[in-house]
């Protein structure tokens, strides 16, 4: 068995039409106006009825390839009319993986191409205000450097100790 995200290339959502005419307000019609913005595949009941008139509301299958239109020009008889659209529960889309289910600004594809562009970018052209310094040896992390013990030759006298006479034995 094989784990693994499958790329949102298409997804359903509700899409509210409004100012349609009611040219257009039947299944034919509004199956016509949905293909605007993607696959119609079916009404809400209300639209269906008839009874709400001031949108009509499709579920319609989209791709993430699709530029969605937040409106349209219908042409109704000698006039024409623009058509606006709402999506609803439109997930967010990434236009550098062309899929649905994340942001571009959230993409790490993305963020690994701007970082390895960075990167090669700096490798061509290195600040001359700045020097790679390399170790000169190897030493162990948190550990404190042993300090440098000089050494401190202080005579007897100066510390304050008597120097037994050479005279008496020990």
């Amino acid at each position: 068995m094989k784990l693994s995200k499958e790329k949102a290339t298409t997804v359903l959502v509700w899409a509210k039409f409004f100012n349609v005419s009611f040219e257009y307000w039947d299944s034919d019609g509004l199956s016509q106006i949905a293909s605007a913005v993607g696959t119609p595949l079916f009404m809400d009941q209300l639209t269906e009825q008839g009874s709400r008139v001031s949108f009509a509301r499709v579920c319609v299958e989209v791709e993430a390839t699709s530029n969605l239109p937040s409106m349209f020009r219908v042409n109704c008889e000698d006039a024409e009319a623009v058509v606006k659209v709402e999506y609803q529960g439109l997930p967010p889309k990434c236009d550098h993986c062309v899929v649905f289910g994340h942001d571009t600004t959230k993409c790490v594809k993305t963020q690994v191409a701007a970082l390895l562009n960075l990167q090669k970018q700096t490798e061509d052209n290195p600040d001359p205000g700045w020097e790679t310094v390399k170790a000169k040896g190897k030493r162990k992390v948190d550990v404190p450097e042993t300090p440098t013990t000089t050494d401190n030759h202080a005579t007897s006298k100066e510390v304050g100790l008597q120097e037994p006479d050479a005279g008496q034995s020990q």
